[in-house]
């Protein structure tokens, strides 16, 4: 068994002393052009704007996204409006029918088309190994 060794608190003080001492003596010996070529190391300006930029390129898709997606729900608001106002006219129950129809395809077909980012990432659209295009 290794026996632990304790010191004086006194001697830890003194060894405490020697370390600042050897520390503040190190830099006042480097000169000032010294001590700014290692500031400008340690700088990190340069790289958080990149990388903010950088961030603000990678979910650019996504907020397109979720922009188109808020600009269909308001479409599809202001469409379904004029397709549920009953008032002052008797519809048949076919021009409901017809224009229930009509605005669930034109809605798929732009979600379908906000859906689709082959036109925005360089990566082409592969499941498994198929192909996946898309005609409009």
């Amino acid at each position: 068994m290794a026996k632990t060794k304790t010191y004086e608190a006194k001697y830890l003080g003194v060894i405490l002393v020697a370390i600042l001492l050897i520390e503040a003596g190190l830099f006042n010996i480097n000169s000032n052009s010294t001590l700014q070529k290692g500031f400008a190391v340690l700088d990190l300006s340069q790289t958080v704007s990149e990388t903010s930029q950088n961030l603000s390129f990678a979910f650019q898709p996504m907020t397109d996204a979720i922009d188109s997606i808020n600009q269909f729900y308001q479409a599809a608001s202001t469409q379904m409006i004029g397709l549920l106002d009953m008032s002052g006219s008797m519809n048949d129950v076919a021009d409901v029918y017809n224009g229930v129809n009509d605005f669930y395809q034109s809605a798929s077909t732009q979600m379908a088309e906000l859906l689709d980012f082959s036109r925005s990432s360089p990566w082409s659209g592969n499941i498994a190994g198929a192909s996946i295009n898309i005609k409009y």
